[in-house]
């Protein structure tokens, strides 16, 4: 079981330096090239990767917080009794979080 762990912690740290180094090249030759950076591509990918990214991102934000509010509920609801005005503060204060 050790010699596993140990094997694909060695397999994980050579695909990080083999990513990082094929990256530090790629950066070298653009600074020694800079007319051979694509701007326009650079730009489309960040607007793809992060820009567009963001719906999905916002939902699954959400849904994360509101499963941490209703686990919250269920561990106040343990503890006894509550006023409903509490549970529906609550609820609205994790959905004002979430945005």
């Amino acid at each position: 079981m050790l010699g596993r762990t140990l094997s694909d912690i060695g397999r994980d740290l050579t695909m990080l330096l083999n990513m990082v180094g094929t990256l530090s090249l790629a950066f070298v030759a653009v600074l020694l090239r800079p007319a051979r950076f694509r701007l326009t591509s650079t730009v489309h990918h960040i607007d793809r990767v992060a820009w567009q990214a963001m719906p999905i991102i916002v939902l699954i934000t959400f849904l994360i917080g509101g499963i941490i509010a209703q686990q919250g509920f269920s561990i106040f609801a343990s503890l006894g009794p509550m006023p409903t005005w509490w549970i529906w503060w609550a609820y609205w204060y994790c959905a004002k979080l979430a945005f």
